[in-house]
């Protein structure tokens, strides 16, 4: 597991980039990043999505399995970023090293998931794990569907 996502788990906390701990109070758990992870490992994906970022926790065990099969990109989409969530995703993905894999939008999801479907994005992996109300969920899963390559997996936790 990578340092910064151990850190995090072990100690229940985050770093915001002035330096300040905070509580982790909204991520998945290791079992359910575990099994990101294993399904990634198995789908072997070039590129991934995910919707939503928060504290980044997801994005941590799921680039950490990408680069281990080598993707190619992960397209992340969250408009609370910077405003919610501190910058704390980013932050955590910097420090952990997987910028360079990261292709980040701060927009809405509906919004971003359209843009790439008119510019025929194609993705083999999907997480959504953003607005969790019933109507955004359906709207992420319809529009990843259209992006997405026959045999490309979709996951989303409730």
């Amino acid at each position: 597991m990578n340092e910064v996502l151990r850190s995090i788990v072990s100690s229940g906390c985050i770093t915001a980039e002035d330096g300040k701990t905070r509580t982790l109070y909204s991520a998945i758990s290791g079992e359910e990043g575990n099994f990101l992870q294993e399904m990634i490992r198995s789908a072997r994906p070039q590129v991934s999505v995910e919707v939503g970022c928060a504290y980044g926790i997801s994005s941590l065990y799921i680039c950490e399995a990408l680069r281990e099969v080598n993707a190619a990109k992960h397209i992340i989409m969250d408009p609370y970023q910077h405003t919610e969530w501190e910058g704390i995703g980013l932050a955590n993905l910097r420090r952990a090293g997987y910028l360079y894999i990261v292709d980040f939008h701060e927009v809405a999801s509906h919004q971003c998931l359209s843009r790439l479907t008119e510019e025929r994005v194609t993705v083999d992996f999907a997480f959504i794990d953003g607005n969790h109300v019933f109507e955004y969920v359906l709207v992420d899963f319809f529009l990843i569907d259209k992006l997405l390559r026959p045999g490309g997996a979709i996951i989303t936790l409730t």
